[in-house]
């Protein structure tokens, strides 16, 4: 999934809306007791958060990816509407991507010492 639109809600619940048009709510509750996510019981750093497509992330460092979001998320019906003014678009180039994760040294190489994909 790619994260196009959230809309923060109160008692740090998150509307959002996919690439595709579903929308539903993120309930961030129950992930305020890991550390990672402490700093964001104080709602001024709850609505410090910015959109990157396939996550969303706060100020203080925590994130959470979209496949997070939508695994956890109740899905709403209907047609999404734009209105909300607490909207966060998705950001443009800051987009995680998908790493080889192979080594370097498990890389094939060609003669001239550069990586064959």
């Amino acid at each position: 999934m790619i994260i196009a639109e959230i809309h923060l809600e109160s008692n740090r619940v998150m509307s959002v809306v996919s690439e595709d048009g579903r929308m539903g709510t993120f309930d961030l509750s129950p992930y305020l007791k890991y550390e990672a996510f402490e700093a964001l019981r104080d709602i001024n750093e709850f609505r410090k958060v910015s959109n990157g497509g396939y996550f969303v992330e706060w100020a203080c460092g925590a994130d959470l990816s979209a496949d997070t979001i939508e695994a956890k998320w109740l899905l709403k019906t209907g047609k999404h509407n734009n209105s909300n003014k607490s909207l966060q678009k998705k950001s443009k180039p800051n987009q995680r991507t998908c790493l080889d994760k192979r080594s370097k040294e498990t890389r094939q190489r060609d003669d001239r010492g550069k990586d064959l994909v």
